[in-house]
Parts: structure tokens; sequence; C-alpha cells
């Protein structure tokens, strides 16, 4: 699994919205990136994330709506 940045250009001015992608697999480029092993899964977190003490990766959502979620990120660049 890997976690980097996507930047969304959003159609006003307010600039450029950081926001975090999640993707399967390793990334495209290994030593642009962070690797941890927990709970059974490869973790690639881009090394330009400003990470807290701890990154939290749970399921939101209900039903057939879920989505994994990301926390512990500080998106302010």
């Amino acid at each position: 699994m890997t976690i980097d940045l996507a930047e969304l250009s959003p159609n006003c001015c307010v600039g450029r919205l950081p926001d975090v992608r999640v993707h399967p697999g390793p990334p495209g480029d290994p030593g642009a990136y962070r690797h941890f092993h927990a709970g059974g899964l490869d973790i690639h977190v881009a090394k330009g994330l400003n990470t807290e003490k701890a990154l939290r990766l749970y399921l939101s959502g209900w039903g057939p709506f879920h989505k994994l979620e990301v926390s512990g990120l500080n998106l302010f660049l």
C-alpha cells in the first residue's frame, strides 16, 4: 500500500489543495518513500509527507460505501 500526496486544482482562487492518495501496491520510486510493515501489510509513505507520532489507517463509512482513510498526517505544506 502506498500513501502519498495528491494536489487538487480547484476551479477558484484558493490555490492548490493537498490531499492524501492511498493506492494498493508498491510505489514506482521506492527511494522516495519510508517503508513500514504492520498488520501483515507493507506500507510505503512518501518522504515529503509530514507525519505526527503515529499514522492510523482505518475504514470509514457503512455498507457498500466503505473507504480507507489515514489520520496522523499534517497537510500544511
